[in-house]
């Protein structure tokens, strides 16, 4: 009788792999009726288990819709053409963002709010100091920006 083949082999075990996916569904699929009878108490913990992870699954989602829906409201709340315009006047705008949230801060506290509390305008603060991390991003490059109204279209991707 002759030895098999190495070709043998791995074809078999290749066929092998690929029957595991369908095996294993059949498996997730019969398999709880099948021990429904004999261990009722493994198909119990097998539901609560797979609820479970839908669960957190679910809650993980819509955790994920929340935040993307307010950073999407907050790109939407910017005055995007305000920010251009103001890319003429670096410095400029650079202390008219820091007086603005001086007053901010200077509003919050005489309101008697605590110090990283929710003052009124924390969505308005939040705005100024991304727009003032921006410009001194913009200010470290050292290079002359190009000019705006150069462009026709500005596609602006925030991130």
């Amino acid at each position: 009788m002759s030895e098999p083949r190495d070709d043998d082999r791995h074809h078999w075990l290749q066929r092998s792999l690929e029957m595991l996916p369908g095996i294993i569904s059949w498996a997730i699929i019969i398999g709880p009726i099948w021990l429904s009878f004999s261990y009722p108490w493994l198909v119990a913990y097998f539901v609560l288990s797979f609820d479970f992870y839908w669960l957190t699954r679910a809650l993980w989602m819509a955790a994920s819709v929340i935040v993307a829906y307010r950073r999407i409201r907050r790109v939407l709340a910017a005055d995007w053409g305000a920010r251009l315009s103001s890319l003429d006047d670096l410095p400029g705008r650079r202390t008219e963002l820091l007086r603005r949230l001086s007053e901010a801060g200077r509003t919050a506290g005489s309101l008697g709010f605590a110090v990283g509390g929710g003052s009124p305008d924390r969505h308005e603060r939040r705005a100024l100091e991304d727009e003032l991390r921006a410009i001194e991003a913009a200010s470290a490059v050292g290079e002359p920006l190009p000019d705006w109204r150069a462009y026709v279209h500005l596609a602006l991707i925030p991130t």
